[in-house]
This record gives C-alpha cells, structure tokens and sequence, in this order.
C-alpha cells in the first residue's frame, strides 16, 4: 500500500481527483504483481494542529482515507508527465474495507 496525504479539499468531489507522479502510478498499475498494490490517500485538514489527536489510548486522524487499486488501469505513455486518477468517495479506506481487502487476498483475488 501506497499512503499518499492531502490537505486540498478533493474530498468534496465524486469520484475525488487525485495526481500521482508517473513512477507512483507505474508502480501501482499492472495486473501481473506478485504482491497486490493498492493506493490510500488520506485527506486532512489544512492546519496540521488539527491532523491527529493522539495519546496512548487511541488515536484519532481528521477526515478520511480513500483506496484505489490501480491493478486494472492503463499504461501511460507520456514520458513523465504526472497521472491524475479518480477515487470514489464511496472507498472510504475503513477497519471494514481493510478486512475486505485481506479477504480477497487471502482467497487469492486481487482487489
């Protein structure tokens, strides 16, 4: 898992829009990956004081995190250039999505 962090308020569109650099992307993409390989970003507010909230009881982040597995998307020829891809606000990177996810990896599908 890539985890990528974001103070840009691209969580108040649908599908999010969100650009990775050329490499990241490659990376990423490619449905003949031993180790499946999924993209998380994580929206936070723009005043880092506000970003986490922290003790040894619990640990609380501001906003959300989204997933996106880039398995199935396109090889990208323009030399460098960076990729924009869209998130779904509905993949909401949750205990339960993350349980999801090592399910189907552990029956051996690919998210």
């Amino acid at each position: 898992m890539q985890l990528k962090c974001t103070a840009e308020p691209i969580w108040q569109s649908d599908p999010m829009r969100f650009t990775l650099k050329k490499k990241n992307y490659d990376d990423l993409r490619g449905d003949d990956l031993l180790v499946p390989r999924m993209l998380i970003v994580v929206c936070v507010p723009e005043d880092v004081d506000r970003w986490i909230d922290q003790n040894e009881e619990r640990m609380i982040l501001q906003r959300c995190g989204y997933f996106l597995s880039l398995r199935t998307f396109p090889a990208r020829s323009n030399g460098k250039s960076p990729v924009t891809v869209p998130i779904p606000r509905r993949q909401q990177f949750t205990v339960a999505a993350l349980r999801d996810i090592m399910c189907e990896i552990g029956q051996g599908r690919r998210p």
